[in-house]
């Protein structure tokens, strides 16, 4: 955990280059890499259960495919792997039983849907919307703006702290525009990378 920002509804927790989000009735994880992320449903359904007395209502797994599929460690080396490792999990199948989709041309970029919805409810009352917006092959002439630029070459250290340059690579970039009046929790890396959450009121960002 590198960063921690919380309001009245969640918190929210930059873990490196992921995400995560706790409420009271749900958690939000978002990764990159090699995470091994279906491996971690088992623990956070039973530990939701025996010690926080809930019942399980709605799972979610989603991602773009693979840029690096031969990279993956199990059970994520392609999406019909991921179905069956929920499918055959002896403490995930019966709980789940849920589906896969396929957004998008198999011959192109697509994305990989798995939900396991066990809340009967009129369609009306699911009031939760998430957009996601993936960019690849920034130009270098805007991949600058996540450079650290502070280096004193004499020591080779840099003079900045992490959270001031975040707040001015949020700036220059222009991430702050886009969520007006959101709480921003963003982090800088050596030499280079940024990543930040925003929350505001329920929604995260």
């Amino acid at each position: 955990i590198l960063s921690r920002i919380s309001n009245n509804y969640l918190d929210a927790y930059v873990l490196s280059e992921s995400s995560l989000f706790i409420y009271k009735y749900k958690v939000v994880i978002k990764t990159c890499g090699t995470t091994t992320l279906l491996r971690c449903i088992a623990y956070l359904l039973k530990n939701a259960g025996v010690k926080l007395g809930m019942e399980l209502e709605w799972v979610g797994y989603s991602r773009k495919n693979f840029t690096f599929p031969g990279d993956q460690l199990y059970p994520h080396s392609n999406f019909n792997q991921e179905l069956q490792y929920l499918k055959k999990h002896q403490h995930l199948s019966a709980r789940l039983n849920g589906h896969g989709h396929v957004l998008g041309p198999i011959t192109g970029d697509h994305w990989f849907v798995y939900v396991a919805d066990k809340y009967d409810r009129p369609d009306f009352t699911a009031t939760d919307r998430i957009i996601n917006i993936m960019m690849f092959d920034l130009h270098p002439d805007k991949a600058i703006m996540f450079e650290r630029t502070d280096k004193e070459d004499s020591e080779q250290k840099f003079f900045m702290t992490g959270e001031k340059a975040a707040a001015g690579m949020t700036s220059k970039a222009g991430i702050d525009s886009l969520v007006p009046g959101a709480m921003i929790d963003a982090c800088a890396f050596e030499p280079c990378g940024y990543s930040m959450n925003a929350i505001q009121f329920e929604s995260y960002y």
